[in-house]
């Protein structure tokens, strides 16, 4: 790595700027580096430049195991004023702050001053993750990117997350090991009482001791079981070989052929989520409105009508004020008012073969023609469709995703669940067809078959204003959108219920429509809008460009989260809730169940969000259904006694201050990578938090870096003293199949270097109950 070549910007008295060819570890802070797609970001840049206005796409699944692609923007200033790389270096003055050196991938916080040689002003640009390139992840979109270098060698991010490997040993090794230093102590002192005793008799003590004491140590070496150490290394071996062998296990390889033994004395299990768990595919499956009106994915033809005929109102509504003659409508709106006749045949079909389907869509399904009239009759029918209009815009909309052309349009964002979205309306005919960094078009079909997209269609675009990418404390996703055909400005929002509820305007159905969904093992999001004014907008925006200048994190964070808040997210319309599946590995289920009944403690730790991991501990069957789950997350260490205390008198039963052992082993914990650094700063805290949760049925870790998986990993072993099991398929899940007892590595979609670096190596998670239990 360290000998791999890149292309380095320099200045020259000739050309004014020029690359040249330096090695990795000659790269020197502040240099800036030319990366084209396929490269490796050799250290931590801050992402100045890029050929694609969007922006770039990355590839992390070797920093924090997603597989799917981060996009990074350049510096505003940098990329509006350079028409070329090669103008930066020659152009550029300025001056880049950032903060110290530390181990959260997912912070970061700086700023560019670049001076403006035409106005003689200073422009500030403020900093964030969205900003960076980490060392050891791939440029993966087409193009040229110049980034600044920040962070070199053993202070990169993912050198600081990263452990030595060491060599595992398993307790009969240690305990024989034991036995044999006894054995060669007990062999010197025998041997030294005879050489004193045989020196005795003969009543001097001269050079001839020393040979009589090699040769009683000699004579009792048979004390010494060297045979046993043999016996036992040659059936390791065999018993791994056997591992290999079997077919209920097919493509296993044991990498470490010193404790095979111990995967029988397994008392704890730690498991990554994203790929181990689950498969990392999202299918979206249910849209739920306000009641009654829900739809399933299989519905997209009814919701391609609604917003077609929600487009016939509109249109019509303007050719009206326009007085405009019949004869001159387009030749969309002719075949819209063709297709809606053709869909209502359809539906009124529909309606009478799926009688027993009373979910799937609550107008003109399952109870007939009473039921949709009683509909009709609160709803008018244009209504409804504006309203299911409105909630398929927001899908197409409120994300982060960008579509890639080739030879067909393929998706790429951060988030899974947001290709499943995109993909769910390009199915009902709204398609995400181009997106930048300024503007986004969506195209609208007038017929959703997949081989008649060559028909009429017409095209929507929207400029971007400000995108609130989501985080772990903010757990929600915001975009405030322009419309260029009637320049109305609105903001899109979606997030968890928990914290949607407190900005949105009263309802008494979501809640109970969130619970519902989540029975069923599927992931909800709840999208809301509002509308600003123009006057509105540029008041936020005045007093949101100054608080995101500001150095002190901390500071500019609470500043920024206030303005949004304020302005933004305040009295917001709900429009829907989306239900999205991510689909588990094959048998999951009942393999956890088995880990149960053979006693076996799980760990889920993952770099996921908390709501997220929620869902796949119940659909996983980790949390069984009606199983509460008690959150652990704080702020401080007076925070964290707190919440202990609480969840000891949660769990409190009869007489006494210790809560009964059954009902602590029944419990199930959640705790997010902020609060856990916190739980293990302060020993006394550390302490009680770990005597909590090893009694825990189940632990669920959020939000955790790679060592922070490690560090719980190794503070379980050291508590319990008993043998724990990592298992994870990405390369950020290295560090805890190094730090436990046994690492077991699975071959899956985020390459090998967790099988690689693991003690055995499977193809998936169900193979691990016939490892365990063999």
């Amino acid at each position: 790595i360290n000998s791999k070549k890149y292309q380095r910007l320099c200045r020259s008295r000739c050309s004014g700027a020029h690359t040249e060819s330096v090695t990795a570890n000659n790269i020197q802070i502040g240099d800036l580096i030319v990366l084209n797609e396929g490269d490796r970001v050799p250290c931590d840049m801050v992402l100045l430049y890029t050929e694609n206005e969007h922006g770039t796409f990355i590839k992390t699944d070797q920093m924090d195991g997603e597989t799917d692609w981060k996009m990074r923007k350049s510096c505003g200033s940098v990329q509006k004023k350079y028409a070329s790389y090669c103008d930066i270096l020659r152009c550029l003055n300025g001056t880049l702050t950032f903060q110290a050196p530390h181990k959260d991938i997912y912070a970061f916080v700086g700023k560019l001053e670049c001076f403006n040689h035409e106005s003689n002003e200073t422009v500030t640009d403020a900093l964030n993750l969205e900003n960076t390139l980490w060392a050891s992840t791939v440029i993966a979109s087409e193009g040229i990117c110049v980034g600044c270098a920040i962070y070199l060698g053993c202070e990169t991010r993912s050198q600081l997350n990263t452990n030595k490997k060491q060599n595992k040993m398993g307790k009969i090794d240690r305990e024989l090991n034991l036995f044999v230093k006894a054995l060669v102590a007990m062999l010197v002192l025998i041997a030294f009482l005879m050489t004193v005793l045989k020196m005795w008799r003969f009543d001097t003590f001269d050079w001839r001791s020393y040979i009589y004491f090699v040769r009683y140590v000699l004579i009792l070496s048979d004390i010494i079981p060297l045979s046993l150490r043999v016996y036992m290394d040659m059936s390791k071996i065999w018993l791994s070989v056997q591992i290999q062998k079997d077919p209920k296990i097919e493509g296993t390889l044991v990498r470490s052929t010193t404790i095979p033994e111990e995967l029988g004395r397994v008392q704890f299990i730690f498991t990554d989520k994203t790929g181990t768990l689950t498969k990392n595919k999202m299918l979206f499956q249910k849209l739920q409105l306000k009641p009654p009106l829900i739809f399933k994915a299989s519905d997209y033809k009814l919701i391609h009508y609604h917003c077609i005929t929600h487009l016939w109102y509109d249109k019509k509504r303007k050719m009206k004020k326009k007085a405009s003659s019949k004869q001159a409508s387009s030749s969309l709106l002719m075949s819209i008012d063709e297709l809606s006749v053709k869909l209502r045949n359809e539906l009124n079909g529909k309606n009478s073969s799926n009688n027993n389907n009373n979910r799937s869509s609550r107008i003109n399904t399952s109870r007939g023609r009473d039921r949709s009239k009683s509909v009709l009759s609160q709803h008018s029918y244009h209504n409804i469709s504006e309203h299911v209009c409105e909630c398929v815009q927001a899908l197409a909309l409120c994300h982060n995703v960008t579509p890639i052309i080739k030879e067909s349009i393929t998706y790429e964002a951060s988030s899974p669940d947001e290709i499943s979205m995109v993909k769910f309306t390009a199915e009902c005919g709204v398609q995400l067809l181009a997106r930048d960094t300024q503007q986004i078009t969506l195209r609208l079909y007038e017929n959703v078959e997949h081989n008649s997209r060559g028909g009429n269609f017409m095209d929507i675009s929207f400029e971007i204003l400000k995108i609130f990418p989501f985080t772990s404390e903010s757990k929600r996703m915001g975009i405030l959108l322009r419309n260029n055909t009637d320049n109305e400005i609105v903001f899109y929002a979606k997030g968890a219920d928990s914290v949607m509820k407190n900005m949105v305007e009263h309802t008494d159905w979501l809640q109970e429509e969130v619970e519902n969904l989540s029975r069923e093992g599927l992931r909800t999001l709840v999208f809301a809008k509002r509308t600003m004014t123009a006057s509105e907008y540029e008041e936020f925006r005045s007093k949101y460009h100054s608080a995101s200048v500001l150095m002190n994190s901390v500071q500019r964070s609470l500043q920024m989260e206030s303005i949004r808040s304020n302005y933004c997210e305040q009295d917001m319309h709900v429009l829907c809730v989306s239900g999205v599946e991510d689909e588990l590995q094959d048998n999951v289920q009942s393999s956890i169940e088995t880990f149960r009944n053979a006693h076996i403690k799980i760990f889920m730790l993952t770099g996921d969000k908390i709501e997220t991991a929620k869902v796949i501990a119940r659909s996983s069957r980790l949390v069984s259904y009606g199983q509460e789950i008690y959150e652990l997350m704080v702020r401080n260490k007076r925070d964290g006694y707190h919440k202990l205390d609480i969840l000891y008198s949660k769990l409190q039963r009869g007489r006494g201050s210790i809560p009964d052992n059954d009902h602590l082993n029944n419990a199930s914990v959640v705790v997010d990578g902020q609060s856990l650094e916190i739980y293990m700063s302060d020993a006394n805290l550390q302490q009680q938090f770990l005597e909590c949760v090893i009694h825990c049925a189940v632990v669920i870790c959020c939000r955790c870096s790679p060592t922070q998986k490690a560090e719980m990993v190794r503070c379980v072993q050291q508590t319990t003293k008993q043998i724990c099991l990592a298992i994870g398929d990405g390369g950020n899940d290295v560090s805890m199949l190094l730090a436990a007892n046994v690492g077991v590595g699975i071959v899956g979609l985020e390459g090998q270097q967790a099988s690689l670096s693991s003690d055995f190596s499977i193809y998936k998670f169900e193979y691990l109950v016939n490892l365990l239990l063999w």
